[in-house]
């Protein structure tokens, strides 16, 4: 697809349309920026779910396309629309959740020294910010009928791992790197102890710049809790209309067909079965976070309140001080 651009002063040009195409475990995916296409071939015909997003009407609307249709059925099966209004109020309710959870880092963030790295093996992995492209290249080898086939492997193909080893740096470099060359925050791991992989990232506070450690499963927690807030608000609204909707999806699909994702299918099928469940389960998990929440003595959290009284945010590389976006996506059917 391609679009003319123009300007008075000079000749029209063809400027080509953001495409991305790619294959996984036998379903086409097609994004672009007016919609999400997911297809896949059946039983001598062509199956699309398609979910697009740049509408005139403001509106997000989600529906199957058969091609060709069943005798007697349209070829057309609409599986919901959200209107912008119901869109407009999701943006602002996980606009506020995510500036709520921006702060909770601040509470594990605390100071380290290179020495203090170094005396207990953790070793840098410094990937540069402009990452070799045959890092990414192996997971999409090769191309078939113009789509990227998309694999895991290299992820247990020691091959691919070992050229990682030209990244692996002594702590003790710490105090000497350009942070703004490097992705953003550094994994720090141990290559002598059991000890857990650590963050590593540069802070400034009151025009200081410093650099902070965070075990990483603290980020991989409140990834969890993230989880756990967005299961309770859409939990709150689902009703049989999602399951039927869902249940439409696997079968003209063939999801429940596809072995590696039969967990997945049976997961969300019984979330759906018993939305209430799952929001009670979420609400627990909150609670545990909640009850384990304490910052640590030298965090972030604690050196900003005794300069300041309160929790400004401190200032971070853009990688960093970037917060999640929101999606603003509720998957409740209208008209």
């Amino acid at each position: 697809m391609v679009r003319p651009t123009s300007s008075s002063d000079e000749p029209a040009k063809v400027e080509k349309a953001f495409t991305l195409r790619w294959s996984w475990l036998g379903l086409a995916f097609s994004f672009t920026e007016r919609k999400l296409v997911i297809a896949r071939q059946r039983r001598l015909r062509s199956v699309h779910l398609t979910l697009s997003y740049a509408n005139a009407s403001g509106e997000i609307d989600l529906h199957l396309k058969r091609e060709p249709a069943p005798p007697g059925e349209d070829q057309y099966v609409s599986l919901g629309r959200i209107g912008p209004e119901r869109l407009a109020r999701l943006g602002e309710h996980f606009n506020q959740l995510a500036q709520r959870l921006a702060y909770l880092p601040m509470d594990h963030w605390r100071p380290v020294r290179p020495g203090w790295l170094s005396r207990r093996g953790y070793a840098l992995m410094l990937i540069p910010k402009d990452v070799p492209a045959g890092m990414f290249a192996a997971f999409v080898p090769s191309k078939r009928r113009g789509k990227h086939q998309l694999t895991f492997a290299p992820l247990k193909d020691p091959a691919y791992q070992a050229q990682f080893a030209d990244c692996i740096y002594d702590a003790a470099i710490l105090p000497h790197l350009d942070a703004g060359a490097l992705q953003l925050p550094v994994t720090a791991v141990s290559l002598r102890a059991r000890r857990g992989p650590l963050l590593v990232a540069p802070f400034t506070v009151n025009g200081s710049t410093q650099w902070y450690m965070m075990p990483r499963h603290r980020m991989m927690e409140i990834g969890d809790r993230l989880g756990a807030e967005v299961a309770i608000y859409i939990g709150n609204g689902l009703h049989g209309e999602h399951a039927r909707a869902f249940d439409r999806i696997c079968d003209e699909l063939g999801l429940s067909e596809i072995p590696e994702l039969a967990e997945f299918v049976t997961g969300v099928r019984e979330s759906l079965a018993a939305p209430l469940d799952t929001v009670q389960k979420a609400k627990s998990k909150l609670r545990a976070f909640a009850s384990t929440r304490r910052p640590h003595p030298k965090s972030l959290t604690r050196r900003v309140q005794a300069l300041y009284g309160s929790s400004p945010v401190p200032t971070a590389p853009p990688s960093l001080s970037d917060g999640p976006r929101s999606s603003g996506l509720r998957p409740s059917p209208e008209g």
